[in-house]
């Protein structure tokens, strides 16, 4: 009976460790829409914790008005809080601080995001 117990909870807590890392790892993905009115050239996001932004993610490519793009993360990604800025052609910036990309699945900018 207490072997059958000891079983059963530690089976119990391999598959919450599970649950949990999975929660962490390679959530943070999500769609960025742009509704804008112009045409956006760059997309940063970057970890809370850095001062400093990473590598545009569309790379060469630009995101329409309208349009929307899949932004994804690898499967090491485990933090949770991510800032997201967009510019614009025109050179305008479109910052979201400390986004929960894990419970998120769209940011969409429009104009009343542009920052002031």
């Amino acid at each position: 009976m207490k072997k059958t117990l000891m079983i059963k909870v530690l089976l119990l807590l391999a598959g919450i460790s599970v649950f949990a890392y999975n929660l962490a790892a390679g959530t943070q993905d999500f769609d960025l829409v742009n509704r804008t009115g112009k045409v956006i050239n760059y997309v940063y996001v970057s970890e809370v914790s850095k001062s400093e932004w990473e590598e545009d993610v569309l790379g060469q490519d630009t995101l329409a008005n309208n349009a929307k793009v899949k932004i994804t993360f690898g499967d090491n990604a485990t933090e949770c809080y991510w800032d997201v800025r967009a510019v614009d052609a025109s050179g305008g910036k479109y910052t979201f601080y400390k986004q929960n990309l894990c419970t998120l699945s769209e940011i969409v900018v429009t104009a009343r995001d542009l920052d002031r």
